[in-house]
């Protein structure tokens, strides 16, 4: 019986001695093996067919009318990468320190693979430890602004591409809007009126679409399971603010809303190209801005509105300290710089100034962490605003359109408010290119929100993926707290086209 895995190799003509050699290693335990010469071919072979595991040199040519790059074998992991789950071996002549900081940039980081009588042993020994490549089902659900709903269903892992139209009835709609609503204040029987608009949302998807549900349950059988999928909703604004991460799974075995099983992911669509995600792109050292707008007191919202009072937040400064000490500590096994902090002291509060200024600095922040109040109303989403301060008791309301184009050049920006993932946020910064907003629907408890942020950049650091890492805070938010709204809460907005 063979392994049933297939390994690409990909090394140049100077290395065919070793690559011979490695492949008929591999072959020798029946392991299918796929030679490359060159980037390009490599890259070529990874979109079109399913790979369990790839080696390549450290020394490889980015084409076939190219010399080989004494580094291009890492130019090729991080492409590859961004196209395959596939775990990664690089066979270099030394791993040296350098290197191994280089390859830690990477997401899912390569393993490092000297060049010497061991390693066709060890490169096999990997092969065979490897965990086979999971199944995934994409899913995702479309509203345009005219009201057309849409689907569409592919699996990763296993042959299956599905897509049709939706009908959806307007009073079903509307129904929802009225449950959401509903959740906007807090109540004590929550749980029942999220859980009401998690079956009104399924009823809304099912009812009327024999062959969505049956095409949606066939995949999640194929993929193994709802654990294998991953939810999209691309909704115009005026869907926008239902609550579609409420919705509830389609299998009836589990009564939990699906975001407690798999990841649920918010998009929007945008003109402006996405920045890279987070993990991705050339090596260079990361940044992260950590905000802590610890203030309090009535704020003027402008001429016409009336004020409002905002009060103090007595786990802001603990919060913003543990985020720091978070990116500290993996600061050097990341790739990131030490994370700063402003507005933590006394004496030099965030001011709207200072929060333009630090945001300008010619070098990116790659994440930017705020912790403090924000503000947003359906009824006028241009005046959402974040709550800093001019002093003791002076906070001040700085509008998210006049900051989001100084956060253009962020890959995350979390938003540990409340309310802080309704449209006004969200728009506003998806549209300026920042590829993924973590904020919550809702008002969020200060303690939970810290233990919230601590959570996520744990599993962040661990995943190197925000999806993952919000899904997983969500399940354990679920898990601690499962009478406070902050699971059900968390939003994680990102860009699409």
């Amino acid at each position: 019986m063979g392994n049933d895995k297939t390994v690409l190799l990909v090394m140049g003509d100077s290395e065919r001695d070793l690559s011979d050699l490695l492949a008929r290693t591999l072959e020798a335990s029946e392991i299918a093996v796929i030679t490359q010469k060159n980037e390009k071919a490599a890259l070529k072979i990874l979109r079109e067919v399913p790979i369990d595991f790839i080696a390549s040199a450290l020394s490889l040519a980015p084409d076939s009318a190219s010399p080989a790059r004494a580094d291009g074998g890492i130019a090729f992991c991080e492409t590859a990468r961004a196209i395959s789950p596939a775990p990664i071996a690089l066979i270099a002549p030394a791993v040296t320190n350098a290197l191994q900081q280089r390859l830690a940039r990477i997401a899912s980081p390569p393993i490092c693979f000297m060049v010497d009588a061991e390693l066709p042993g060890m490169l096999l020994q990997q092969v065979l430890a490897t965990a086979p490549a999971p199944r995934r089902l994409d899913i995702v659900i479309r509203a345009d602004p005219g009201g057309d709903w849409t689907y569409e269903l592919r699996g990763t892992g296993f042959a299956f591409d599905r897509r049709g139209r939706l009908n959806i009835l307007r009073g079903t709609l509307q129904l929802l809007k009225t449950l959401e609503l509903a959740l906007v204040d807090e109540h004590k029987n929550w749980v029942e009126l999220f859980g009401g608009l998690g079956k009104g949302i399924v009823d809304c998807f099912f009812e009327q679409n024999d062959a969505f549900k049956q095409q949606l349950c066939a995949g999640i059988e194929m993929a193994e399971g709802v654990a294998n999928t991953r939810v999209s909703f691309v909704v115009a604004d005026v869907h926008y603010e239902i609550a579609l991460e409420a919705i509830l799974t389609p299998l009836e075995e589990l009564p939990e809303p699906w975001m407690i099983h798999a990841p649920l992911v918010r998009n929007i669509a945008s003109a402006v190209a996405p920045n890279a995600q987070l993990f991705e792109g050339p090596p260079r050292p990361l940044r992260c801005l950590i905000l802590c707008a610890d203030t309090s007191g009535m704020v003027e919202l402008g001429q016409g509105f009336a004020p409002i009072i905002v009060p103090p937040l007595p786990h802001l400064r603990k919060e913003c300290e543990a985020v720091r000490r978070l990116f500290s500590r993996v600061s050097r096994q990341l790739g990131f710089d030490e994370p700063r902090v402003v507005g933590a002291d006394d004496g030099a509060p965030l001011t709207p100034e200072r929060l333009l200024d630090v945001l300008r600095e010619s070098e990116p922040w790659d994440v930017v962490h705020y912790a403090g109040h924000s503000y947003h109303t359906r009824e006028n989403p241009s005046l959402a605003s974040l709550i800093v301060s001019r002093g003791k008791d002076q906070p001040v309301a700085v509008r998210i359109n006049e900051l989001a184009p100084y956060l253009r050049r962020s890959k995350l920006v979390y938003l540990s408010s409340c309310n802080s993932a309704n449209a006004g946020f969200a728009f506003e910064a998806v549209q300026q290119g920042i590829p993924a907003v973590v904020g919550f629907r809702w008002g969020v408890r200060d303690d939970f929100a810290d233990i919230h942020a601590r959570l996520f950049y744990r599993k962040l650091f661990k995943d190197r993926a925000v999806d993952t890492a919000l899904w997983k805070t969500r399940r354990a938010m679920h898990r601690l707290q499962r009478a406070d709204r902050t699971w059900a809460s968390s939003m994680l907005v990102m860009q699409t086209h």
